[in-house]
């Protein structure tokens, strides 16, 4: 199965998901360390928890003729502080694993993003994260993406 076969069914299977208020989902473009395009999608259930915490299920892959091919899967902890009514700033974490053509690999993420509400359902984000694998002796790689976020 293809890399764009494998995002859409992922975007599918959110879609087709619970039908609960305030779920989300979002898809983004962007680039590892400035050179490879990366194309990242995301969900998250319509659950919060405690201090305005948001559960996000991710899937990031690199699309094109990179040198460096991987796809990663994961889950972090969103933490969101509004600044006015549509402009919010964020701190995520989390864990995952990564498929790559080098060697695959437990990873944990850590990283922030700022988005702003176009409107009530959709939202403008952008975001840089770190993704480290637990082995200390994988070089960690940073994910900046911009993209947009549905609520359902």
């Amino acid at each position: 199965m293809n890399k764009l076969t494998m995002l859409g069914a992922a975007i599918a299977v959110a879609l087709m998901a619970s039908a609960a208020s305030a779920q989300e989902i979002g898809l983004s473009v962007g680039s590892v360390e400035g050179r490879d395009t990366v194309v990242a999608a995301s969900y998250s259930p319509a659950v919060t928890g405690p201090f305005n915490t948001q559960v996000e299920f991710t899937y990031d892959t690199l699309v094109g003729d990179n040198s460096f091919d991987a796809d990663l899967v994961g889950v972090n902890l969103v933490r969101a502080v509004s600044l006015t009514d549509r402009l919010s700033v964020y701190g995520l974490g989390g864990v995952g694993y990564a498929w790559t053509n080098v060697e695959d690999r437990a990873t944990y993420t850590y990283g922030a993003g700022v988005s702003y509400d176009l409107t009530d359902n959709l939202r403008l984000d952008a975001r840089v994260r770190e993704v480290e694998a637990f082995d200390s002796n994988t070089d960690a790689f940073t994910v900046s993406t911009v993209g947009f976020v549905a609520r359902f």
